[in-house]
């Protein structure tokens, strides 16, 4: 689809009461609308970004073994009460005609373990790992993050079920480097293990007057002295222009080493020749 077919367009201003970043600009950019506090509209070009994001951690959690689900969004406020979680303050609640209380989940501890108990009957059914990608609820008391913390939004959230606490520690790594490799891909360079930051695997340093530019940028800006740009830049260093060529007049002359100018007198057009005495 082309740019000019899409029905939104980029803005100059965003609501007033909007103070997070990172809402501002994707406001601005026309991927997102402000519905109200902590709820937001995904325009055709944050909706496509949002597919993207899900796809890449749908195939990371297919590789560690996750199977894909999906979980009713409205629960009875009953399983809540098994748990001893039916008064947070985060939960959203509504009641039926017939006086029938729910809630809208915030996640979904109270639905899968039920669930996994109808199929795993034995340890011999262990372990076993399901996911989900699904959109979650929860009351905040100060929705000012934009998507980073909001009301309404897309969450995925992983359980798994194991025999043992080994197990468990070992699956637990498995999914850390899982989401290493998301982390990766989202941003597109180097994976960080934990605790390391980002200027630690910077790489390639660059000398006086080089210029670098990120893929997919078609202007190089100029970095300074000893700058370490991140991995995923390729250097477009300017060659210095040849030098003019120099040019030395050669002077003739005889085997002897005398030399004479190179226009004489005698050979010159407008010289007049000398008159021999008789």
């Amino acid at each position: 689809m082309k740019l000019s077919h899409l029905f939104t367009k980029t803005r100059k201003d965003v609501p007033k009461e909007e103070t997070s970043i990172n809402a501002q600009l994707l406001i601005k950019g026309g991927f997102i609308d402000k519905e109200m506090a902590g709820v937001y509209t995904f325009l055709p070009l944050g909706l496509r970004v949002l597919k993207k994001i899900e796809n890449i951690v749908r195939e990371e959690i297919n590789n560690i073994g996750g199977q894909e689900i999906l979980m009713p969004t409205l629960t009875s406020i009953d399983k809540y009460k098994t748990t001893g979680r039916q008064n947070l303050d985060v939960l959203f609640k509504t009641e039926l005609y017939s006086g029938a209380k729910f809630v809208l989940n915030q996640s979904h501890e109270e639905i899968v373990t039920p669930l996994i108990q109808q199929f795993a009957s034995s340890y011999k059914d262990l372990p076993r790992y399901v996911y989900q990608i699904q959109t979650k609820f929860r009351n905040e008391v100060r929705a000012k993050s934009g998507l980073l913390r909001g009301r309404e939004f897309q969450m995925k959230d992983l359980y798994s079920f194991h025999k043992n606490s080994k197990d468990l520690d070992g699956y637990y790594e498995k999914a850390i480097k899982s989401y290493h490799k998301i982390f990766k891909r989202h941003r597109g360079g180097p994976s960080l293990a934990p605790g390391e930051n980002d200027r630690h695997r910077l790489q390639h340093r660059v000398g006086r007057g080089a210029r670098y530019a990120p893929r997919g940028r078609s202007r190089p800006f100029s970095a300074p002295r000893g700058a370490l740009p991140a991995r995923g830049f390729r250097s477009r260093a300017r060659r210095p222009a040849p030098e003019a060529p120099r040019f030395r007049r050669r002077r003739r002359g005889f085997p002897d080493g005398t030399t004479f100018p190179a226009e004489t007198p005698a050979r010159s057009a407008r010289a007049r020749p000398r008159e021999v005495p008789r």
